[in-house]
C-alpha cells in the first residue's frame, strides 16, 4: 500500500476562524483540516499542578495547541492513530504539557502563556508501517487566547 502523505492536524480558533497563523504556515505536504473530536490531554501548568482537558473543551481563551493524527492512503481513507505521546515544551526546554492521542488520533495542550515552544510526537507510539518524515521537534509560536494549528509529516516506514 502506498501513503499519499500524512499529517497532525491542529483545529486552532485563529487559525479555524481566518486568524493569522503566518508564524507556522503548515509545509505544501500537510493537509489542513477541523476536528471536533475530543482528546484528554493532560496539562502540567506552574507550579507543578495537573489539569485533564478534552482537546474540544479547552477553556475559552486558551492558549494552547491540539489537533489530529492520522494518515490518507491513495484511495483517501483516513488512517487514525490512537496512543501516540504529544509533548510540549517551552523555549527553556522545560515540559510543561503532555497529551496520548485518543482513538480518533485527537490530542490537544494548553500552555496558558504565549511564547515559543517545541512540540515533539514519540515515533515510537507509531505504528511499524508509519514514521516521521522529520524527526526534530517543531518549534511553534502560539499567541495569547490562541489555539494553534500543527502539523507533523508523516510517511510510509
Amino acid at each position: 500500500m502506498r501513503w499519499a502523505g500524512a499529517v497532525l492536524v491542529l483545529a486552532g480558533l485563529a487559525g479555524a476562524c481566518g486568524g493569522d497563523s503566518s508564524a507556522d504556515e503548515p509545509r505544501d505536504d500537510a493537509v489542513e483540516e477541523t476536528s471536533t473530536t475530543a482528546a484528554e490531554t493532560t496539562t502540567t501548568a506552574p507550579p507543578e499542578t495537573t489539569t485533564t482537558v478534552a482537546a474540544t473543551t479547552l477553556p475559552e481563551g486558551a492558549t494552547a495547541f491540539r489537533g489530529i493524527l492520522f494518515t490518507r492512503d491513495d484511495e483517501g481513507e483516513e488512517r487514525y492513530f490512537a496512543g501516540v505521546d504529544i509533548t510540549v515544551a517551552d523555549a527553556d526546554g522545560e515540559v510543561v504539557g503532555r497529551a496520548t492521542t485518543d482513538a480518533d488520533g485527537a490530542w490537544g495542550i494548553e500552555v496558558g502563556v504565549a511564547g515559543t515552544y517545541t512540540a515533539a510526537l514519540d515515533a515510537e507510539d507509531l505504528p511499524d508501517d508509519v514514521q516521521l518524515r522529520r524527526e526534530e521537534p517543531l518549534e511553534l509560536m502560539v499567541r495569547t487566547d490562541q489555539v494553534k494549528i500543527v502539523l507533523f509529516s508523516l510517511e510510509a516506514a
